[in-house]
């Protein structure tokens, strides 16, 4: 994937992924253009791609509802202010 010139590319090689070879992961791939979610759970691997706001990876995955700290935390997250890195936030 890191071989690859962007997101999209990265994301259609980690589709090919054999699921059964790795431990259950979520691996997030993006550039400028376009953003994806890679899950894998041991026995599939899907790609979402992502659509532009806020995201949340808990150890459910990505942007699950029924995950406990997405439940907990997504709606603090969604209201925050965006950080200023250039005023040390």
């Amino acid at each position: 994937m890191l071989r690859e010139r962007d997101a999209a590319a990265a994301a259609r090689v980690a589709a090919a992924v054999p699921a059964d070879r790795y431990r259950g992961f979520t691996l997030l791939l993006a550039d400028r253009r376009s953003a994806f979610a890679v899950n894998c759970d041991e026995r599939t691997v899907t790609v979402d791609e992502l659509a532009p706001g806020y995201h949340m990876v808990t150890p459910d995955g990505c942007d699950v509802p029924s995950s406990p700290r997405f439940a907990a935390h997504f709606d603090a997250l969604r209201a925050a202010a965006p950080p200023a890195p250039a005023a040390g936030d």
